[in-house]
C-alpha cells in the first residue's frame, strides 16, 4: 500500500463512523434520528410480488428506494395516470400513506414532509412517468443517529 493510501482510507472511515451526512435540507420533520432497525449494506433488491416499492440501496446511513407507476399505484391507492397525478402526489404527502410500508414506515414523517414540500418536482416526475420520460420515481433518506431527511427525485433506466 502507497503512503497515501493508508492516511486517505483512515480518514473516510472516520467519516464514515461518524456518520458525515451533509447539511439539514430545513424541512420540517427532517431532524428525527433514523429508526433503529438501519441495515448492513446492500444494493438492489428485486421487488417482492405486489410490493410498493423497491428498496435499490440502504446502509446504515443511507436507503434510496424506487416506485413504479404500478408500484405507485400499490402505494397510493391511485392508478397513476395524466388525470391523477395531483391525487397521487397528495397522497405521498399524508404519512398514513407509509406508515403500512414495511422499513419505509420508520422514516414515514420525513417521507411524506418531503413529498409536501417538493410537490412540484414529483408532479413533473409523475407526469415524466405517465408520458414514458422517466421509469421511476426515487426517494433518497439520508439517516444517522442523530438526524433524518428524505428527498425525491427521477429515476431514468
Amino acid at each position: 500500500m502507497n503512503r497515501t493510501a493508508l492516511p486517505a482510507l483512515l480518514i473516510i472511515g472516520a467519516l464514515a463512523v461518524a456518520g458525515c451526512g451533509g447539511a439539514p435540507s430545513g424541512h420540517a420533520g427532517d431532524h428525527q434520528a433514523a429508526p433503529s432497525s438501519t441495515a448492513a449494506s446492500s444494493t438492489t433488491q428485486p421487488p417482492a410480488s405486489g410490493s410498493a416499492f423497491t428498496i435499490e440501496y440502504e446502509n446504515g446511513y443511507r436507503t434510496v428506494v424506487t416506485f413504479t407507476a404500478e408500484q405507485l399505484g400499490r402505494l397510493t391507492g391511485q392508478r397513476l395516470e395524466a388525470g391523477t397525478v395531483e391525487a397521487v402526489t397528495a397522497e405521498l404527502g399524508k404519512a398514513e400513506t407509509w406508515t403500512a410500508q414495511g422499513k419505509l414506515a420508520g422514516y414515514a414523517g420525513q417521507l411524506s414532509s418531503a413529498a409536501r414540500a417538493e410537490q412540484s418536482r414529483i408532479k413533473r416526475t409523475l407526469g415524466d412517468l405517465v408520458s414514458g420520460k422517466a421509469d421511476r420515481l426515487r426517494a433518497h433518506i439520508g439517516h444517522n443517529r442523530h438526524q433524518t431527511r428524505a428527498h425525491f427525485g427521477t429515476e431514468h433506466g
